[in-house]
């Protein structure tokens, strides 16, 4: 299988930051989203995946402060859904780390599809 390589120079942002109240996304929410997908679109020029997928992903925060991998996964993976892979239920496993760059804070993303779906 091939395995997909993207690196996002959008620093990595917190759920939390993009939405009001869980439901409603702010408009610099809105803009980062757009910007991610453009890196996306950027780099992946691929079909869109519809069989199972594993993910690697490291996480460049820019400091410590209140950055959470599970907060930065939501908001990352919603970007990738529809442009990568068909939808984020396809996800089987998922490896995040978390480290600290205050220079480049990015996201590097390891992408293999692994198979069909079973019966």
């Amino acid at each position: 299988m091939n395995t997909i390589s993207l690196i996002i120079k959008t620093p990595p942002i917190s759920v939390n930051q993009l939405y009001q109240g869980r439901r409603f996304l702010t408009s610099k929410g809105k803009s980062i989203k757009e910007r991610m997908a453009w890196e996306i679109k950027q780099q992946y020029k691929g079909k869109i995946i519809t069989n199972p997928i594993k993910i690697n992903i490291d996480f460049y925060f820019k400091d410590k402060r209140g950055m959470d991998i599970d907060g930065a996964l939501k908001g990352l993976l919603d970007c990738m859904t529809g442009i990568v892979w068909e939808d984020d239920r396809l996800i089987i496993e998922l490896h995040a780390r978390k480290f600290i760059d205050k220079e480049k804070p990015s996201m590097v993303i390891s992408i293999e599809e692994i198979g069909k779906l079973s019966s």
